[in-house]
């Protein structure tokens, strides 16, 4: 996808010097294939997410997740 834009050298991939958005997620042993699929685009609420970060910069967690209390 970067490099058909042309932004191959600033984003589409995890390396020094080149833009990021990336989500942690905590994801619980038992759960693995479809099931974890379904764990994680599923959810109602933001529990898994441990950190998330835009351009390299990790955003602070909203207020009303369990990460924020």
């Amino acid at each position: 996808g970067a490099k058909a834009l042309g932004l191959d050298g600033v984003i589409g991939r995890v390396a020094p010097g080149l833009d990021a958005d990336l989500v942690a997620i905590d994801v619980p042993d038992a759960v693995s294939g479809a099931a974890l699929i379904d764990h994680l685009l599923f959810r109602h609420d933001a529990g898994p997410v441990r950190a998330t970060y835009v351009r390299g910069r990790r955003l602070d967690p909203p207020i009303d997740t369990p990460l924020a209390r």
